[in-house]
Protein backbone atom coordinates (compact mmCIF):
# COMPACT_ATOMS: atom_id res chain seq x y z
CA UNK A 1 0.00 0.00 0.00
CA UNK A 2 1.22 3.48 -0.80
CA UNK A 3 1.98 5.70 2.15
CA UNK A 4 0.14 9.06 2.18
CA UNK A 5 3.45 10.94 1.89
CA UNK A 6 4.90 8.74 -0.88
CA UNK A 7 6.71 11.09 -3.27
CA UNK A 8 5.28 9.16 -6.21
CA UNK A 9 1.80 10.53 -5.45
CA UNK A 10 2.85 14.18 -5.36
CA UNK A 11 1.80 16.36 -8.29
CA UNK A 12 5.06 17.10 -10.09
CA UNK A 13 4.37 17.04 -13.85
CA UNK A 14 2.43 19.33 -16.15
CA UNK A 15 0.29 17.96 -18.95
CA UNK A 16 2.92 19.16 -21.43
CA UNK A 17 5.66 17.27 -19.57
CA UNK A 18 3.54 14.12 -19.41
CA UNK A 19 2.86 14.37 -23.13
CA UNK A 20 6.57 14.79 -23.89
CA UNK A 21 7.51 11.75 -21.83
CA UNK A 22 4.73 9.68 -23.38
CA UNK A 23 5.47 10.77 -26.93
CA UNK A 24 2.04 12.19 -27.60
CA UNK A 25 0.29 15.57 -27.61
CA UNK A 26 -0.88 17.59 -24.60
CA UNK A 27 -4.37 17.52 -26.12
CA UNK A 28 -4.37 13.72 -26.04
CA UNK A 29 -3.23 13.60 -22.42
CA UNK A 30 -5.86 16.15 -21.46
CA UNK A 31 -8.53 14.08 -23.23
CA UNK A 32 -7.46 10.97 -21.33
CA UNK A 33 -7.68 12.91 -18.08
CA UNK A 34 -10.85 14.92 -18.70
CA UNK A 35 -12.77 13.26 -21.52
CA UNK A 36 -14.42 15.32 -24.25
CA UNK A 37 -17.52 17.24 -23.26
CA UNK A 38 -20.35 16.97 -25.76
CA UNK A 39 -18.92 13.88 -27.45
CA UNK A 40 -19.71 11.43 -24.65
CA UNK A 41 -16.04 10.48 -24.52
CA UNK A 42 -15.19 9.32 -21.01
CA UNK A 43 -11.78 9.92 -19.48
CA UNK A 44 -9.41 6.98 -19.49
CA UNK A 45 -8.81 7.50 -15.78
CA UNK A 46 -12.48 7.71 -14.86
CA UNK A 47 -12.01 7.44 -11.10
CA UNK A 48 -9.96 10.66 -11.02
CA UNK A 49 -12.02 13.18 -13.03
CA UNK A 50 -10.30 16.48 -13.79
CA UNK A 51 -11.70 19.90 -14.56
CA UNK A 52 -10.85 20.55 -18.23
CA UNK A 53 -10.73 24.29 -17.58
CA UNK A 54 -8.26 24.07 -14.71
CA UNK A 55 -4.49 23.73 -14.62
CA UNK A 56 -3.64 20.04 -14.32
CA UNK A 57 -0.65 18.45 -12.61
CA UNK A 58 0.13 14.74 -12.54
CA UNK A 59 1.90 12.58 -10.00
CA UNK A 60 4.69 10.21 -11.01
CA UNK A 61 2.33 7.20 -10.88
CA UNK A 62 -0.19 9.05 -13.03
CA UNK A 63 2.64 9.85 -15.45
CA UNK A 64 3.53 6.15 -15.60
CA UNK A 65 -0.07 5.28 -16.43
CA UNK A 66 -0.11 7.84 -19.22
CA UNK A 67 3.13 6.47 -20.68
CA UNK A 68 1.91 2.86 -20.51
CA UNK A 69 -1.40 3.85 -22.10
CA UNK A 70 0.42 5.59 -24.93
CA UNK A 71 2.59 2.53 -25.53
CA UNK A 72 -0.47 0.29 -25.80
CA UNK A 73 -2.19 2.81 -28.06
CA UNK A 74 0.90 2.99 -30.27
CA UNK A 75 0.36 -0.68 -31.11
CA UNK A 76 -3.32 -0.38 -31.91
CA UNK A 77 -5.09 -1.08 -28.64
CA UNK A 78 -8.28 0.98 -28.75
CA UNK A 79 -9.06 3.51 -26.06
CA UNK A 80 -12.19 1.54 -25.16
CA UNK A 81 -10.17 -1.68 -24.84
CA UNK A 82 -7.60 0.10 -22.72
CA UNK A 83 -10.22 1.67 -20.50
CA UNK A 84 -11.95 -1.67 -19.87
CA UNK A 85 -8.69 -3.49 -19.30
CA UNK A 86 -7.50 -0.90 -16.83
CA UNK A 87 -10.78 -0.97 -14.90
CA UNK A 88 -10.70 -4.77 -14.79
CA UNK A 89 -7.16 -4.70 -13.41
CA UNK A 90 -8.09 -2.04 -10.90
CA UNK A 91 -10.99 -4.13 -9.56
CA UNK A 92 -9.13 -7.44 -9.68
CA UNK A 93 -5.91 -6.21 -8.06
CA UNK A 94 -7.59 -3.62 -5.82
CA UNK A 95 -5.03 -0.93 -6.66
CA UNK A 96 -5.43 2.70 -7.60
CA UNK A 97 -2.86 2.82 -10.40
CA UNK A 98 -3.07 -0.56 -12.19
CA UNK A 99 -0.93 0.47 -15.16
CA UNK A 100 1.86 1.45 -12.76
CA UNK A 101 1.77 -1.77 -10.73
CA UNK A 102 4.23 -4.64 -11.25
CA UNK A 103 1.54 -7.20 -12.08
CA UNK A 104 1.09 -5.62 -15.49
CA UNK A 105 4.70 -6.57 -16.23
CA UNK A 106 4.75 -9.93 -14.46
CA UNK A 107 1.42 -11.25 -15.74
CA UNK A 108 1.78 -10.07 -19.31
CA UNK A 109 -1.26 -7.83 -19.18
CA UNK A 110 -3.68 -10.69 -18.47
CA UNK A 111 -6.84 -9.04 -17.18
CA UNK A 112 -10.05 -10.99 -17.58
CA UNK A 113 -13.43 -9.53 -18.40
CA UNK A 114 -14.83 -11.11 -15.25
CA UNK A 115 -12.83 -9.82 -12.26
CA UNK A 116 -14.01 -12.83 -10.26
CA UNK A 117 -12.15 -15.33 -12.42
CA UNK A 118 -8.59 -16.51 -11.83
CA UNK A 119 -6.14 -14.10 -13.36
CA UNK A 120 -3.62 -16.75 -14.38
CA UNK A 121 -5.80 -18.57 -16.90
CA UNK A 122 -4.67 -18.89 -20.50
CA UNK A 123 -5.20 -15.62 -22.32
CA UNK A 124 -8.32 -15.85 -24.51
CA UNK A 125 -8.38 -14.01 -27.83
CA UNK A 126 -11.50 -12.08 -26.81
CA UNK A 127 -9.81 -10.22 -23.96
CA UNK A 128 -9.51 -6.42 -24.17
CA UNK A 129 -5.71 -6.27 -23.93
CA UNK A 130 -2.88 -7.85 -25.85
CA UNK A 131 -0.42 -9.47 -23.43
CA UNK A 132 2.36 -9.55 -25.98
CA UNK A 133 2.52 -5.75 -25.69
CA UNK A 134 2.89 -5.64 -21.92
CA UNK A 135 6.64 -6.17 -22.02
CA UNK A 136 6.99 -3.26 -24.45
CA UNK A 137 4.67 -1.09 -22.37
CA UNK A 138 6.62 -1.67 -19.16
CA UNK A 139 10.22 -2.06 -20.31
CA UNK A 140 11.17 1.55 -19.53
CA UNK A 141 10.25 1.33 -15.83
CA UNK A 142 11.89 0.10 -12.66
CA UNK A 143 9.70 -1.24 -9.85
CA UNK A 144 9.81 -1.60 -6.06
CA UNK A 145 10.00 -5.35 -6.55
CA UNK A 146 9.61 -7.87 -9.35
CA UNK A 147 9.00 -10.88 -7.15
CA UNK A 148 5.86 -12.89 -7.80
CA UNK A 149 2.79 -10.88 -6.76
CA UNK A 150 1.29 -11.38 -3.32
CA UNK A 151 -1.13 -9.29 -1.32
CA UNK A 152 1.19 -6.28 -1.41
CA UNK A 153 1.29 -3.98 -4.41
CA UNK A 154 4.63 -2.88 -5.84
CA UNK A 155 4.85 0.27 -7.90
CA UNK A 156 6.99 1.81 -10.59
CA UNK A 157 9.80 3.80 -9.03
CA UNK A 158 11.72 5.11 -12.02
CA UNK A 159 11.25 5.84 -15.73
CA UNK A 160 14.04 5.65 -18.31
CA UNK A 161 13.02 8.09 -21.07
CA UNK A 162 15.83 7.09 -23.44
CA UNK A 163 15.24 3.37 -22.89
CA UNK A 164 16.18 0.91 -20.14
CA UNK A 165 19.88 1.01 -21.07
CA UNK A 166 19.94 4.76 -21.68
CA UNK A 167 21.74 7.41 -19.61
CA UNK A 168 18.65 9.23 -18.34
CA UNK A 169 16.01 8.70 -15.71
CA UNK A 170 12.94 10.33 -14.22
CA UNK A 171 12.74 9.55 -10.52
CA UNK A 172 10.53 11.67 -8.25
CA UNK A 173 13.16 11.37 -5.53
CA UNK A 174 15.74 13.15 -7.72
CA UNK A 175 15.48 16.83 -8.67
CA UNK A 176 11.72 16.98 -8.34
CA UNK A 177 11.14 14.54 -11.18
CA UNK A 178 13.27 16.39 -13.73
CA UNK A 179 15.12 14.33 -16.33
CA UNK A 180 18.52 13.57 -14.81
CA UNK A 181 21.46 11.31 -15.51
CA UNK A 182 21.02 7.91 -13.87
CA UNK A 183 21.82 8.03 -10.16
CA UNK A 184 23.15 11.57 -10.46
CA UNK A 185 21.66 14.94 -9.65
CA UNK A 186 22.77 16.39 -13.00
CA UNK A 187 19.75 17.37 -15.07
CA UNK A 188 19.47 17.00 -18.83
CA UNK A 189 18.56 20.70 -19.03
CA UNK A 190 21.90 21.58 -17.43
CA UNK A 191 23.85 19.66 -20.06
CA UNK A 192 21.72 20.96 -22.93
CA UNK A 193 22.16 24.52 -21.70
CA UNK A 194 25.92 24.21 -21.43
CA UNK A 195 26.16 22.65 -24.89
CA UNK A 196 24.03 25.48 -26.30
CA UNK A 197 26.46 27.94 -24.69
CA UNK A 198 29.26 26.44 -26.77
CA UNK A 199 30.96 24.09 -24.32
CA UNK A 200 32.33 20.90 -25.83
CA UNK A 201 30.88 17.50 -24.98
CA UNK A 202 34.24 16.39 -23.59
CA UNK A 203 34.51 19.45 -21.34
CA UNK A 204 30.93 19.05 -20.05
CA UNK A 205 31.48 15.36 -19.31
CA UNK A 206 34.77 16.00 -17.54
CA UNK A 207 33.47 18.94 -15.54
CA UNK A 208 30.34 17.11 -14.39
CA UNK A 209 32.12 13.78 -13.95
CA UNK A 210 29.94 12.03 -16.50
CA UNK A 211 30.85 9.44 -19.10
CA UNK A 212 31.33 11.19 -22.45
CA UNK A 213 29.42 8.59 -24.43
CA UNK A 214 26.43 8.97 -22.12
CA UNK A 215 26.52 12.75 -22.44
CA UNK A 216 26.47 12.33 -26.22
CA UNK A 217 23.57 9.86 -25.97
CA UNK A 218 21.64 12.25 -23.72
CA UNK A 219 22.17 15.16 -26.11
CA UNK A 220 21.07 12.98 -29.00
CA UNK A 221 17.91 12.11 -27.11
CA UNK A 222 17.29 15.83 -26.57
CA UNK A 223 17.84 16.52 -30.28
CA UNK A 224 21.01 18.51 -29.68
CA UNK A 225 24.19 18.01 -31.73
Amino acid sequence: MLEPNDVRTRELFTVAEAAMHAGTSPATVRTWLCGVEGQKSKPLFVERPRDPGAEIWLSFLELVEVIVARRFRHHGVSLDQLRRTRQNARMRWKVEYPLAERRLKLLGGRVLDDPGEAIDLEWPSTQPALPILAAFATEVFEYDSLEEPNQDAAWATRFYPAGPEGPLMVDPQFSGGAVTFVNRGVTLDTVVGRRAAGESVDFIADDLRLVTSRVRAALQYAGVE
